[in-house]
């Protein structure tokens, strides 16, 4: 039989413990935006081991996985300041924001990051978020924020832009609203009827005012044409 041991009287905080802040730290990685491109799966993921960097990882059919971005690699935006939506894949090219920088970068497969977008005049004062590619792989949308010298809110500035997949940017406006509205999702029908609804979209008043532009969309022969009001 064990005899107890005399118990010791330590201050408050200061017991010792086998779980160590290194265990913690390990076991913290979090996990999101999952998608899937063919028969792989993506997540990001967040690792405080790494300087809370987001990596992102790839499950291939076999099972294995593998790390896309080497570090110091960091997928997040700051649209909007909260972040959202920094990066999609497509033909296992993989676009994401880069968090130092936010600018566009682009990954082939087997290959690096290669920043895509040009370098602002103001340091990380044009970003990425709500990144997709078309259904057909020939674009990639996104919202991208455009802050000005003067840091007021004000005068950012959201839009909706394309760049062509095989050569990256410069994009093409697609649309303009303001700070409170939606991302670049694609509807079953397509990039057009998406322009349309963007430009019927009512922002909330503000004092500013943003022009969208006007896109033609083909009406089907059974369905009758709706008033503008």
């Amino acid at each position: 039989m064990t005899e107890p041991t005399t118990p010791r009287v330590l201050p408050h905080g200061s017991w010792p413990t086998p779980i160590t802040s290194e265990l913690v730290v390990r076991a913290a990685a979090r996990l999101g935006e999952v998608g899937g491109d063919g028969d792989d799966v993506w997540w990001a993921e967040g690792r405080p081991s790494e300087g809370g960097r987001t990596a992102l990882v790839r499950r291939s059919a076999d099972g294995t996985t593998a790390d896309l971005l080497p570090p110091p690699c960091n997928a997040r935006t700051r649209v909007h300041e909260y972040g959202g939506g920094a990066w999609t894949v497509a033909g296992g090219t993989v676009w994401f924001t880069g968090y130092a920088d936010q600018r566009l970068h682009r990954v082939e497969p087997g290959g690096e990051p290669v920043a895509v977008a040009p370098e602002p005049a103001l340091p990380a004062g044009v970003r990425f978020a709500d990144l997709r590619v078309t259904p057909d792989g020939a674009a990639v949308l996104a919202v991208r924020e455009t802050h000005a010298a003067s840091g007021a809110a004000a005068d950012v500035v959201h839009e909706v832009v394309a760049g062509s997949t095989p050569r990256g940017w410069p994009s093409a406006g697609l649309g303009r609203w303001l700070h409170d509205a939606g991302g670049a999702h694609l509807p079953p029908r397509g990039l057009r009827r998406r322009r349309q609804s963007l430009r019927r979209r009512r922002p909330r008043r503000t004092g500013r005012r943003h022009a969208l532009p006007r896109v033609a969309v083909p009406r089907r022969a059974d369905r009758p044409v709706a008033r503008e009001r």
